[in-house]
């Protein structure tokens, strides 16, 4: 399990410059559809030296990245919907935010049974207009601040070159488009 404290300790006091590996590569698709995605390649650096340490979690994600693949590499950019907070509660409880994440997912493709999940589920039907740094309704969840983005996972950044779970130390910056990125592998700080 990650450490998010550590992680987030670790990263600060790190020197303060991006590393080449650190990048995502502009995936050839981005440019294709007009994706709004494409605004993260403006904001990379300030993410990567600027962001902060959160969990993230994994509520939808294109299924290219859960798939085992030695050649990950030739395509390895796509698209996730993560959950994410600075409220002390999920710092301290990360399995609760990939608790919510679930239910989130469960909303994906469904027909809304009221107000609060018609939010969710519209943040799902925006094709290329992604959510970006959207609020969750305080009804889902308890009154703490959530906010759901869509991130570029770059397959090369997780361990195993692939989504294998639902937690994630993720980048964040106070921005209304391209706010967050996984934290590359090299700088997450496990539990002993």
């Amino acid at each position: 399990m990650i450490d998010f404290i550590k992680t987030a300790e670790a990263y600060d006091k790190r020197e303060v410059k991006v590393n080449v590996r650190d990048r995502i590569p502009k995936p050839k698709w981005l440019d294709m559809y007009h994706d709004q995605l494409a605004f993260f390649y403006f904001r990379e650096d300030k993410i990567l030296t600027e962001g902060r340490v959160l969990p993230g979690a994994l509520v939808i994600a294109n299924d290219k990245l859960f798939k085992k693949n030695i050649l990950f590499f030739l395509n390895k950019s796509h698209p996730a919907n993560f959950i994410y907070s600075e409220d002390k509660y999920y710092k301290e409880n990360p399995e609760k935010l990939s608790s919510l994440a679930g239910c989130l997912a469960e909303l994906y493709g469904k027909k809304a049974r009221d107000e609060d999940e018609q939010v969710i589920v519209g943040m799902f039907q925006g094709g290329f207009n992604r959510p970006i740094r959207q609020r969750i309704p305080d009804s889902m969840t308890g009154g703490h601040t959530v906010y759901m983005t869509t991130i570029i996972v770059n397959r090369a950044h997780l361990p195993g070159g692939r989504i294998s779970g639902t937690i994630y130390p993720i980048l964040v910056i106070d921005d209304e488009q391209a706010d967050a990125m996984i934290l590359p592998k090299w700088y997450w700080a496990e539990n002993k």
